[in-house]
């Protein structure tokens, strides 16, 4: 919920603390921001190797990037893959946030090599 939401990973002692009162038995382990993000992570990679799957099984790839600088001149780019799903419709998919070191031709296609794998 936190990640859909777009909120903060603080939040989630708190929301973990209100299901308790709504008498949800949840224990004490997992109830820390740092599992929060722990489980966010593991969803993430979840979905992303849902998503290489789909675009091995497809005949037609295209990938498109959106690069930035972040606060900390840190170069990233958005990677975004289109393809032709099972049923024959194209489908596009958020596919990663990545670091890129080399913001040049040679360096995003390292960067697309490595992350995609396909």
């Amino acid at each position: 919920m936190l990640a859909k939401k777009e909120m903060p990973f603080t939040k989630y002692p708190a929301i973990v603390e209100l299901e308790k009162r709504h008498g949800v038995s949840l224990g004490s382990t997992y109830g820390t921001e740092h599992k929060c993000q722990e489980f966010t992570n593991t969803f993430g990679d979840c979905l992303q190797d849902d998503t290489l799957d789909e675009i091995r099984a497809s005949r037609f790839v295209t990938v498109s990037l959106d690069g930035s600088t972040d606060s900390s001149v840190q170069e990233k780019e958005m990677i975004y893959v289109t393809f032709i799903n099972a049923d024959g419709h194209p489908k596009c998919k958020f596919f990663c946030l990545a670091d890129c070191s080399d913001a040049t031709s040679i360096g995003i296609q390292t960067l697309l090599m490595e992350r995609c794998a396909i």
